[in-house]
């Protein structure tokens, strides 16, 4: 791969006296501008540098994928990244168990479950955002593919009844209170990714300790 030189002075690689030069916010590390990839847990980009969408702000890879284990915020500007994770569930009512895809979105006061659907159309659709929820940008961690897009809301599960999460073989597991009866129900979805996974079990543990701190 080739690496280009500074536009300026044409000697150079992103030198310190030059325009072109910039460096990662987190390892203060030179950064190139030929290479930008927005899909941020995407393995085979490992090596390339990031820029989010929304504040145009750029990172190493590793950096940033190592700073969202924490963070859920743009380390520069501090700007929120929304919590919306392509996920899948299993369907256990049945008697075959069937994966349905999903994307799960944190949100202050409650975990929402939105469908993915496939488009059958050839016209160009906006598949980072539902145009009635507008829940869904590319600063989020969902990585779809070209022919699938978001639609309507079809679980959700209000952190005040959650009493219990963990990890359990590559899925998150919420125990949950529901009815009259007040009885204990489980629901489980899971990711392949365990980075994020990571993600999404630490950001709604947060949002929950938060949740039932002020409440």
């Amino acid at each position: 791969m080739d690496i280009k030189k500074c536009p300026r002075c044409r000697k150079c690689i992103n030198c310190r006296k030059c325009n072109s030069y910039q460096e990662c916010p987190i390892c203060l590390e030179p950064i190139s501008n030929y290479v930008i990839n927005k899909n941020i847990l995407d393995k085979k980009n490992k090596n390339y540098i990031i820029q989010l969408s929304k504040c145009k702000h750029k990172f190493h890879y590793k950096c940033i994928t190592t700073w969202f284990e924490k963070e859920s915020t743009c380390p520069l500007c501090r700007l929120k990244i929304i919590d919306a994770y392509n996920v899948k569930i299993q369907n256990t009512k049945k008697i075959f168990l069937r994966n349905k895809k999903c994307v799960v979105h944190l949100l202050e006061y409650k975990i929402s479950f939105y469908d993915i659907k496939k488009n059958k159309n050839n016209y160009e659709y906006n598949l980072l955002e539902h145009p009635e929820q507008k829940i869904i940008n590319s600063n989020s961690f969902i990585n779809l593919k070209e022919n699938q897009y978001i639609t309507q809301e079809f679980y959700y599960i209000l952190y005040q009844f959650i009493n219990l999460i963990k990890i359990y073989q590559n899925s998150i597991v919420i125990r949950y209170i529901k009815g009259p009866d007040l009885k204990n129900y489980y629901y489980s979805f899971y990711n392949n990714n365990p980075i994020e996974l990571k993600i999404i079990f630490n950001n709604l543990k947060k949002r929950i300790e938060y949740y039932k701190m002020i409440n």
